[in-house]
């Protein structure tokens, strides 16, 4: 995530790239996700066909889940999201 947020936009403005700043999406939720305290928190995840499924990951430093995720879902603190529920998703 760290990459995706700061080093990434950096290099493409030193590439002198067009697209720096980070892609953002709307996608519905493909599965309930229970409510969790603390910070926002952005979760690797695959989006087919406007629909986001987070992948089974075991912590940041799990580059297999990474690899497998083709966005990020943004879920907020102390909420509980149903399946359907429209979220951002940060495109990769």
């Amino acid at each position: 995530m760290t990459f995706h947020c700061f080093v990434e936009p950096m290099l493409r403005v030193l590439a002198c790239e067009s697209r720096v700043g980070l892609r953002w999406a709307q996608a519905t939720l493909a599965d309930d996700e229970p409510a969790k305290p603390g910070l926002t928190r952005l979760l690797p995840a695959r989006m087919e066909a406007g629909s986001v499924t987070l992948v089974r990951w075991q912590g940041s430093g799990d580059l297999a889940a990474n690899a497998r995720a083709n966005c990020y879902a943004e879920l907020q603190p102390g909420r509980e999201y149903r399946a359907g529920t429209t979220i951002r998703v940060l495109l990769r």
